[in-house]
């Protein structure tokens, strides 16, 4: 989406674009001087060998072994998507969910796939709150294998709202359960979408009342960490 709305800010500027290459060169321009178009020319000439000489450099090369983690997303993705109902008139908050979680570029694929993959193979935490490049929270849950599906979604909901209730600049959470990987078991999967603009003090009331009965992210262990889109760059 970044790259898109560039592109338009740039072509409307005025600025007169040459091309003797295609759309990928554009692209490797856009990636080579750090997701901006050059502003200081009047004539720009795209030529055919961008997009290769960008894929030949080592930060690219480490981005393509750095981008593995996203594909546990893509898969996250395509399970709910098989577990669906097909799409009818009117959408489902699952069926929402699933779409706010395809929006997601690659890199912010990466970082929320290395979380679900630590968090459900690791078997070390139940529950992560997640932030995303997009401004979206994900709430993350694993459970012991054999957990009555209604209770995961149940907790996984109300995980949901305490996490909207603790990002107040955040207005939509996306909920991903699921019970701990057995080899040779199919794990069930549980999704929840809360979107909730308007925020009350009667929230904030529910929040510490559920914090305070259920132990819902109270006093959880904060993690930052730095990553490079393109490593070593």
């Amino acid at each position: 989406m970044g790259y898109l709305l560039a592109k338009e800010a740039f072509f409307r500027s005025g600025r007169k674009v040459l091309f003797q290459g295609s759309e990928e060169d554009l692209l490797a321009l856009y990636l080579h001087r750090g997701r901006e178009f050059p502003q200081q020319f009047d004539v720009i000439v795209i030529d055919d060998t961008l997009w290769q000489g960008f894929r030949k450099r080592p930060e690219y090369q480490a981005k393509s072994v750095a981008d593995h983690d996203s594909y546990f997303w893509d898969r996250l993705i395509e399970v709910f998507t098989r577990n669906e109902p097909e799409i009818g008139p009117s959408l489902t908050e699952a069926e929402i969910a699933i779409r706010v979680m395809a929006r997601e570029d690659r890199f912010s694929r990466r970082l929320l796939g290395k979380s679900c993959r630590e968090l459900f193979e690791g078997r070390r935490i139940r529950s992560r709150m997640q932030m995303s490049p997009s401004g979206v929270a994900y709430v993350l849950l694993a459970v012991p294998y054999g957990t009555d599906p209604k209770l995961l979604q149940a907790e996984l909901g109300k995980r949901c709202f305490v996490a909207r209730g603790l990002n107040p600049n955040c207005d939509t959470v996306v909920g991903v359960g699921t019970e701990y990987f057995e080899l040779g078991k199919r794990s069930a999967l549980s999704l929840f979408y809360l979107r909730k603009p308007e925020w009350s003090t009667e929230d904030d009331t529910h929040v510490k009342e559920m914090q305070q009965a259920l132990g819902y992210f109270v006093k959880p262990e904060v993690r930052s960490e730095h990553e490079d889109e393109y490593p070593g760059s």
